[in-house]
């Protein structure tokens, strides 16, 4: 689990403003700088607050900036672009080390002072602890908290920040006076030093964040800074100090009483246990597999009910439906963390309306969007896998009244009015309004990739449920699974009569009915990635052939080292750089940007289909492995631009990367190898 970095790489300022790290705190909040200490986006932050878990992040503390004054020189350690100006403290770093949490270690003179941080786990808290050791000379730290109140997609301007401040023996209170539905109060618990309180208000003016400038986003932030912490060591001594920023809104705990300043708690040593027991109980044999499973726990989320989710991703996303669904087949069933993944899957149950599983999840449950057509379907591959690695029938049969109210709705169509439509045809097929499969973006009202009609991955995933509904049907004593049977019949036979040709697996198809009843097919021959979803479910609607020629033709156009492209270089659509304005990003999202997620389907083809052995699998994720390292460490981003060097272009964290990452070791690292229908046997 531990990942170093030597000061004469991260004294390189590019360098360390490139990676960052991450930690959350079980409610769906987050901390996160880069390897130099530094913001260069408005989400880097030492905390990130779920004001109503799991949604609605507030940044209340973006960074602690450090002084050091040493005899008669006066040495800053903060890392930041400002004004034309730039704070280079990282070039005092010695090293940076992340293990269950990062810590910076800097070297001035003959004086280390380190730096740790983690998150306090079931609250809205940052633990920040430093340690100084002295030379032959005194050392005087002050310590500038920069505090904003502010949602985390949007930046603070100088009149955005209106405080109050006043002191409890060993807490720094600061409360917010401007309009919130949430507590105002940010807390600064410190052991040991002296607060000084500034005379009048002062704030940290002109923060640049260069990651946001480069996505068009607002660049410019401004702090509020309440005062200063000062701490003096004596010469040839050593002294540990100990900051909390905190909120009392959404802890699962009272924090106030554990944050007295003569006994805080050794969090540190807490969320080193709770990473190291993640670790040893993953049930996959392989080290790497252990690491990231002991990571993708920060994607786990448990809101003050009790209620577990999976979020989808940091540090913009929060939960949907369709990522859950996806990331607890990796994270928690291939793991072996039986009992959650148990909890998500009924937790999805309570998400499903009127045939369809909810999209995204906004405003703490208030706001809820149910457009997507494959959310609903992914949720039969994900209660399957955990079947398989459970035989829990008391569940599945629980499930049944779910799983029976999609397949009939479906059946029968969904039409809200307002633009959702979700229908089988005459042939068996599931046909769709636009942009309601994952390459879903709208920008300015308008599909990037509309992709109306009969998807490829859309059919593929009814076919999967229709069949899984077939095998499950015996456990709750249903005698007529033939009518699963028949429907999947039509549809396996349309789906080959209308996706697949000489050359491989079309994308989408297009029905018009002429004047005389006919169904007549517009077939879309865009090579896409979606096609590896169709035939890398637990059934396929293909033969093995064609699935072997699909993988193929795969591998040779659409194959990165960190992910399968959306769509082929040879496309005159296929944009192989991403960056720019939200519209120009999206639409690169889904005409080339390369995904983690799709490259977990086509290393788990390639193994079961008898292609390649499990060390030429492990040999593919060589590249994988190293990513995470790179933009988020210990964790695998979202996307990634489809022309080489193939840079991070989303989300710094994203679930269902890690967890596919996660299901492919699962299975090569066990001995199944024969195939039916795309699903390995035992």
């Amino acid at each position: 689990m531990r990942m170093e970095f030597p000061g004469n790489r991260i004294t390189d300022y590019t360098f360390a403003a490139d990676r960052s790290w991450m930690l959350t705190n079980g409610l769906g909040g987050y901390a996160s700088l880069t390897l130099g200490g530094g913001n260069v986006s408005k989400y880097h932050c030492l905390l990130s607050a779920a004001m109503s878990a799991p949604c609605d992040r507030y940044v209340l503390c973006s960074n602690i900036h450090e002084h050091v004054k040493l005899g008669n020189a006066n040495v800053s350690l903060a890392t930041f672009d400002a004004n034309g100006m730039s704070g280079q403290g990282n070039q005092y770093l010695k090293s940076f080390v992340m293990e269950a949490y990062p810590k910076y270690t800097y070297q001035i003179d003959d004086v280390t002072i380190t730096k740790e941080i983690t998150m306090l786990y079931g609250a809205n808290a940052t633990a920040v602890r430093y340690t100084i050791t002295t030379g032959y000379k005194p050392v005087e730290l002050s310590l500038f908290p920069l505090l904003n109140y502010r949602d985390h997609h949007r930046v603070s301007c100088q009149g955005d920040l209106d405080f109050d401040v006043w002191q409890w023996p060993g807490v720094v209170n600061v409360e917010y006076k401007g309009e919130t539905e949430y507590l105002r109060r940010i807390h600064i618990a410190y052991t040991d030093g002296d607060f000084v309180e500034n005379s009048e208000p002062d704030y940290f003016r002109g923060m640049f964040y260069r990651q946001d400038a480069n996505r068009c986003c607002d660049a410019w932030e401004d702090h509020f800074i309440p005062g200063k912490f000062v701490l003096k060591v004596a010469a040839q001594t050593s002294k540990t100090v100990q900051f909390i920023v905190f909120t009392e809104q959404g802890a699962n705990f009272d924090i106030i009483k554990q944050v007295k300043r003569d006994r805080q708690p050794d969090y540190f040593a807490q969320e080193t246990k709770r990473r190291d027991e993640l670790y040893r109980k993953c049930a996959i044999d392989h080290d790497r597999a252990r690491t990231l499973c002991a990571r993708s726990d920060d994607f786990m989320v448990k809101d003050a009910n009790g209620s577990h989710y999976i979020m989808a991703g940091y540090p913009w996303y929060g939960f949907r439906g369709r990522d859950a669904a996806i990331a607890v087949m990796g994270m928690l069933v291939s793991t072996g963390r039986l009992e959650e993944a148990r909890e998500i899957l009924i937790r999805l149950c309570d998400y499903v309306k009127d045939g369809m599983l909810v999209d995204s999840v906004h405003c703490g449950g208030k706001s809820l969007e149910y457009d997507s057509a494959d959310s609903a379907l992914w949720l039969f591959e994900a209660v399957f896998e955990y079947y398989v690695a459970s035989g829990d029938k008391e569940l599945v049969c629980q499930m049944r009244p779910v799983l029976e109210s999609i397949i009939a709705a479906y059946q029968h169509g969904i039409n809200d009015g307002k633009g959702v439509y979700v229908a089988m045809n005459s042939l068996g097929l599931i046909e769709t309004s636009p942009a309601m499969t994952w390459m879903d973006a709208k920008p300015e009202g308008k599909a990037i990739v509309p992709r109306e009609g009969c998807a490829v991955e859309i059919n593929g995933l009814w076919y999967n449920a229709l069949r899984i509904m077939e095998k499950l049907c015996p456990l709750w004593g249903d005698k007529v699974a033939r009518r699963y049977d028949m429907q999947a019949i039509l549809t396996r036979d349309s789906f080959r009569k209308y996706f697949v040709y000489e050359g491989g697996i079309c994308d989408c198809v297009t029905f018009y009915r002429t004047f005389d009843g006919r169904m007549e097919p517009h077939v879309d021959l865009s090579v896409r990635c979606n096609q590896l979803i169709a035939i890398g479910l637990s059934f396929s609607p293909c033969d093995i052939d064609t699935m072997k020629r699909c993988v193929r033709r795969m591998g040779s156009l659409m194959c990165t080292p960190v992910g399968i492209r959306t769509l082929s270089p040879d496309d005159s659509h296929y944009t192989g750089v991403c960056g720019g304005a939200q519209q120009a990003r999206d639409y690169a999202a889904y005409n080339g940007n390369s995904w983690m997620w799709l490259q977990g389907f086509y290393l788990r083809l390639l193994y079961r289909l008898g292609m390649y052995s499990k060390e030429q699998v492990l040999t593919m994720l060589l590249p994988a492995f190293r990513e995470y390292e790179q933009n988020c460490i210990g964790h695998g981003g979202e996307m990634y631009q489809g022309d080489f060097p193939h840079a991070s272009a989303g989300a710094w964290a994203h679930a269902i990367s890690d967890a596919e990452i996660l299901r492919t070791l699962a299975t090569v690292c066990e001995n199944h190898r024969e195939v039916h229908h795309g699903r390995r046997k035992k």
